[in-house]
């Protein structure tokens, strides 16, 4: 959607709501760089699930459920790297007990995750 700049300098609440909005986007820009500079593959996971249940999570019972179903390929994709290591390290994550699965296969973080 296209707003000139005289239509923003008569709506005082478009310009806040452009501005709220851009910060939003920025601070989420300012995450995928941080994500991306995590040298270890696990730690760049982590960073995505937290981005994640922030971004999109919905509190549970047992946590806070990443609202979207994500592929192996979809994580391995964002984070760069392979299928076969996000299957590896989602693995590692549940036996630590660091996230679950429920039964419509959403990621649930538990509480207290970080």
């Amino acid at each position: 959607m296209a707003v000139s700049l005289s239509e923003i300098e008569q709506s005082p609440v478009l310009a806040q709501e452009i501005c709220r909005h851009m910060s939003r986007r920025l601070q989420q820009a300012e995450a995928f760089l941080a994500l991306a500079g995590c040298r270890r593959v696990e730690d760049r996971l982590r960073q995505l699930l937290l981005l994640l249940q922030h971004e999109v999570g919905q509190p549970v019972k047992s946590g806070v459920r990443i609202n979207v179903r994500l592929t192996h390929q979809h994580l391995a994709n964002a984070i760069g790297t392979t299928r076969v290591t996000i299957t590896r390290l989602l693995g590692q994550l549940r036996e630590e007990g660091w996230l679950t699965i429920d039964a419509t296969r959403h990621i649930v973080l538990p509480f207290g995750t970080t």
